[in-house]
């Protein structure tokens, strides 16, 4: 497919340019059928042809760093207000390292929401720089500092790049606002942002073939998460296809599985000897490798992984398209949910496609008009980050109640939460989320229900009624506080 791209991009660049945010908005019209994103995204095409034809009078205008900034200013502050209102989609997952993180500052390695040992869950040592940010500013300071590691990935391509200044402001605009990225801003917290800004410094060393600050890269990756090896992995194709030095090959290679054998062999029997809870996700043998492999919504999972890069792509050297398919191809075999484009999961990706604006050498600029459309692509494709975004008006009651209910509990109580609040409960030892609780109801102190919160695919959605009434008629519990739509019970013994 991308030697048929190449080849009509060769022949008609300009004709073959604009058919891919044309295609875009076709695409996202007919799969979602929206009148709002018709008529915006007509909108976005009228305005993007008219600065495309007139490229070669605006080129010089600085009109890219103003968008790249209006983007990095709206996207963390967006993502923190809807923080603060409560309403994070990844509420479970910033709750699970809040919980982790504030134990670990008081030298207990065991997590109440997974039940798991904060160094067996992942290969995610380089947590213990969160350390101190946690200690300092709590959860908040959690979220604020993954969307600077985003934007810190995005300022050092910006400052690296051999490209035109004028014209790389939109290639990190399209990284931003790619799928798998900007939803991050909306979608809760997770260590291995962290890694963010050093995979792109993995890109620099690669370019300039400093080979000890590229295994320092390769090193701290593959223990931020032990999936990031395969984003090195993606560098040591393009080596071999470069016909670089072994050390560029064997090297990487060697410490990664190095760090892995560590992992797997070592610390994951040392912390968690019952397991990581994750072997029912990894396919049992080849037929469901393959089963999983050729399920309908991998097809998608490419095709949204590329799209917003894909004008990048068809002016790029077909070698680049190697980088992101080692990670590409790992997540591909596994269950249709991990392809969900606004999990954490893939936003390596955005990077590795985009790997190009780096590597590139000078001889090779990329073209100022490429980027942009590449930025257009990303407007195009916001239905797939969608999801994760809420606007949370009329909520501060809400809010303010949940903070009431919150000084009633006691920091050492144990407490079970059903609400979008989760993470700031998770501050104790022993807490737990309503749905994925591992405990039951009596070996808990407290159960705080917000009856606001009940979305369709909750497991016990159809018992949540059921509970609230129970626990009302109970003799066992009191119910302390109840407004509007949140209950808090008490245990009596």
């Amino acid at each position: 497919m991308f030697l048929l791209l190449q080849f009509m991009g060769q022949k008609k660049r300009v004709n073959l340019d604009l058919l891919f945010p044309i295609g875009a908005y076709l695409f996202f019209v007919y799969q979602y059928s929206s009148v709002i994103y018709s008529v915006l995204g007509l909108v976005i095409l009228i305005s993007s042809g008219f600065f495309y034809l007139r490229w070669e009078e605006i080129k010089t205008q600085k009109i890219g760093i103003i968008v790249l900034s209006i983007i990095a200013f709206t996207l963390p502050t967006l993502g923190l207000w809807q923080y603060l209102m409560m309403r994070d989609s990844g509420f479970v997952d910033i709750s699970a390292y809040v919980c982790a993180l504030w134990n670990l500052s008081r030298g207990n390695l065991h997590y109440s929401i997974a039940e798991l040992n904060i160094f067996g869950t992942h290969a995610n040592y380089t947590i213990v720089f969160w350390l101190p940010i946690f200690v300092l500013f709590g959860a908040i300071g959690l979220k604020i500092g993954k969307a600077i590691c985003l934007l810190g990935a995005g300022g050092i391509i910006l400052k690296d790049s051999l490209i035109n200044k004028n014209f790389s402001p939109w290639g990190i605009a399209a990284i931003l606002l790619s799928p798998s990225i900007a939803s991050q801003f909306f979608f809760g917290f997770h260590p291995e942002f962290i890694a963010a800004p050093v995979l792109v410094y993995s890109f620099i060393a690669y370019r300039d073939e400093k080979f000890l600050q590229f295994l320092f890269c390769a090193a701290f990756l593959s223990y931020s998460k032990e999936v990031l090896t395969l984003a090195i992995g993606g560098l040591v194709l393009l080596a071999m296809v470069e016909r670089r030095p072994w050390r560029w090959i064997i090297g990487p290679i060697l410490l990664c599985t190095i760090q892995m054998a560590i992992y797997w062999y070592a610390i994951v029997p040392f912390f968690v000897p019952a397991g990581n809870g994750f072997s029912s996700l990894i396919p049992k043998g080849h037929a469901q490798l393959f089963e999983n492999f050729f399920q309908s919504s991998t097809g998608f999972y490419f095709l949204f992984v590329f799209l917003p890069f894909l004008p990048l792509m068809v002016y790029q050297s077909l070698k680049y398209f190697l980088i992101p398919i080692p990670l590409l191809l790992f997540y591909s075999v596994f269950p249709g949910w991990t392809h969900d484009i606004w999990r954490h999961y893939p936003f390596p990706l955005a990077f590795l496609c985009s790997a190009g604006i780096i590597l590139r050498a000078k001889i090779e600029i990329i073209p100022g008009k490429t980027l942009f459309l590449c930025f257009i692509m990303s407007l195009l494709c916001y239905p797939l980050w969608r999801p994760v975004f809420t606007v949370p008006l009329n909520e501060i009651n809400h809010t303010f109640t949940l903070n009431q209910v919150l000084k009633a509990i006691p920091s050492n109580a144990s407490v079970v939460v059903n609400s979008q609040g989760l993470d700031r409960f998770a501050s104790r030892k022993m807490v737990n989320d309503w749905v994925y609780r591992t405990k039951s109801l009596s070996d808990f102190e407290f159960i705080v229900l917000d009856l606001s919160y009940n979305p369709a695919w909750q497991e016990k959605k159809n018992d949540l009624s059921n509970n609230l009434k129970s626990l009302n008629e109970s003799l066992d519990w009191d119910c302390l506080i109840h407004q509007d739509s949140v209950y808090l019970f008490k245990q009596k013994l």
